[in-house]
């Protein structure tokens, strides 16, 4: 399927995609239990949650659950899974909205309100949070965590932010003086990556006249800049910010039911991505990849898009709910009730490149004493590893000396190739670490002139007398390969015996174990009567490489 971009109101909106191969993410039951598991979050191969085996009851409600535990697991490590918030002898009752990034887990305590961060290799907990009032929503990249905090107001949160490597947590973005309309003082929902922290922003919000308030934005404030400015202030309401790198990801009502748009902080751009008349929702973002909730099918269902080539595939196809999927690389998570109850599913990228168009072809003879040797390759899932490719000919590590990109190597020799039985090993990873590896073999066929002398006579009275000696001889190929357009381009005589004939001598083509025969007129002074005559032949290979046969001496 081809990408169209419609352009509606000053912003493009990608409707028509083409497929990710789904055989590509392979999908599985991460963590089950007999009550519920929701909230995910996920960093590399390391998977958070909210769990409620401990609490023994389930959170019919989905995204909004009271409090539960915090688990982990590591799906690199089968019985990993292990609880976060209690067995560290902290006092804390109940935990919710988890997040991870390396390893570093964020979460809310429901028992002291602060924002806990823990260190997945020491155990070591801590507040990540200072001051009063509750907290809400923490999100973690790196060394800063965010979140929206209630210190100041009970009716409404600010923005607040620690970095772990300083003492002290600080306001991103607060309500600058009272207001009697407090629901426009109101951020929730921050997220961050490296220094762009967003969040959804009330002070552009208005009531009706039932009293429903309208029109949440996405904000944003670069850390390293300290300016703070609008994502989307669209008249509608925006929901759910997510950012990686320069994009910015929600899900907004401008259209009545619910699509993902993104912006390109750097460009500017504003891109609706779904255009569904079904909603659409609670968009992540890792690099090249985005995966939201997606009700097309009237259930609720996972979706991925890879954004540079538009490309998608729906990750669950059935009757149950799946809600709040997470991404990082391409292993994604989310909450699935298909089992009853809401568990942990992931899809990750299992399958690794595929390598085509092999040179020389496995098996193959060629008449080629410098080939292109290598191959191409593609992954549809993460994309290929370029630091990963190793090529090997003959065993020598031939990398170094090849055109190495993400679509192909080749490596082609300094010197030609000895004939004989060549072999060529190619590795080839992608970014999720599944591994290619391609072996074969070909042979070269080289040319090879031999000359040998006749005959040799004066071919008249007259030739004989003017001194004129014909000498023919006869060109062999011995060799394993095809000699194309051959030709004696000299013939040398000593004693001052000089050829008369035409240089050079075309014969053409010389197939292996074939000979020609041609003929060459001298001019013998008389006082001569023994001479060395040395002959240079030439031909080409199947890859015109020019092979010079010089000094075929005769006597």
């Amino acid at each position: 399927a081809s990408l169209v971009l419609i352009i509606y109101a000053s912003i493009t909106a990608i409707f028509s995609i083409s497929a990710l191969a789904v055989s590509e993410w392979t999908a599985s039951l991460a963590v089950t239990n007999t009550y519920d598991q929701v909230n995910p979050a996920i960093s590399g191969s390391i998977v958070v949650w909210q769990d409620y085996r401990n609490k023994s009851w389930n959170c019919d409600a989905g995204a909004y659950c009271s409090p539960g535990d915090i688990y982990k697991v590591d799906l690199n490590t089968p019985g990993s899974e292990e609880q976060l918030n209690y067995p560290l002898g902290t006092d804390d009752p109940g935990a919710l909205d988890p997040d991870i990034s390396g390893n570093k887990v964020v979460w809310r305590s429901w028992e002291t309100g602060h924002i806990r961060v823990h260190d997945i290799n020491t155990d070591v907990q801590q507040n990540a949070s200072t001051g009063g009032g509750q907290k809400a929503w923490p999100a973690i990249s790196g060394s800063k965590v965010v979140w929206s905090d209630y210190r100041n107001s009970g009716a409404y949160a600010d923005i607040y932010l620690r970095d772990l490597t300083a003492p002290a947590d600080a306001p991103v973005s607060v309500w600058p003086t009272p207001t009697v309309d407090v629901y426009k003082a109101d951020k929730t929902h921050p997220d961050i990556d490296g220094n762009i922290v967003v969040w959804e922003d009330m002070r552009n919000a208005y009531k009706d006249g039932s009293g429903w308030i309208h029109n949440r934005d996405i904000y944003m404030k670069d850390l390293s800049t300290g300016e703070e400015k609008p994502v989307c202030t669209n008249p509608n309401e925006q929901f759910s910010p997510t950012v990686s790198g320069n994009k910015v990801l929600w899900h907004d009502a401008r259209n009545y039911s619910k699509d993902i748009y993104m912006k390109d902080l750097t460009t500017g751009a504003e891109t609706r991505l779904t255009g569904s008349i079904k909603e659409e929702s609670w968009p992540d973002i890792s690099g090249d990849y985005i995966v939201w909730k997606d009700s097309r099918s009237g259930a609720e269902d996972i979706y991925l898009r890879r954004l540079s080539t538009g490309a998608e595939v729906a990750l669950t196809l059935d009757s149950y709910s799946q809600k709040l999927p997470v991404i990082s690389g391409t292993t994604i998570a989310w909450m699935d009730k298909r089992n009853g109850n809401w568990d942990i599913y992931t899809a990750r990228d299992t399958v690794a490149p595929a390598i085509s168009g092999i040179q020389p072809a496995p098996g193959s003879a060629i008449n080629n004493t410098l080939p292109a040797i290598g191959a191409a390759y593609a992954d549809s899932g993460e994309g290929i590893d370029i630091a990963s490719i190793r090529l090997y000919f003959d065993d020598a590590d031939v990398t170094s000396l090849a055109n190495v990109n993400s679509a192909a190597t080749l490596y082609t020799p300094a010197a030609k190739l000895d004939d004989g039985a060549h072999t060529v090993r190619l590795i080839v990873d992608d970014l999720a670490g599944n591994t290619s590896e391609q072996i074969w073999s070909f042979t070269v066929k080289s040319p090879v002139l031999t000359l040998t002398t006749t005959d040799t006579y004066w071919p008249s009275y007259t030739s004989y007398l003017e001194r004129q000696l014909l000498v023919e001889f006869r060109l062999a190929n011995p060799g394993s390969g095809l000699c194309k357009g051959g030709q004696v381009v000299a013939s040398n005589a000593s004693n001052g015996v000089l050829p008369l004939s035409d240089l050079p001598v075309n014969f053409g083509d010389l197939e292996t174990a074939t000979t020609v025969d041609y003929s060459i007129l001298y001019l013998v002074p008389p006082t001569v009567s023994r001479f060395l005559i040395n002959t240079t032949g030439k031909c080409l290979d199947d890859g015109s490489n020019v092979y010079i046969f010089a000094g075929l001496p005769q006597e």
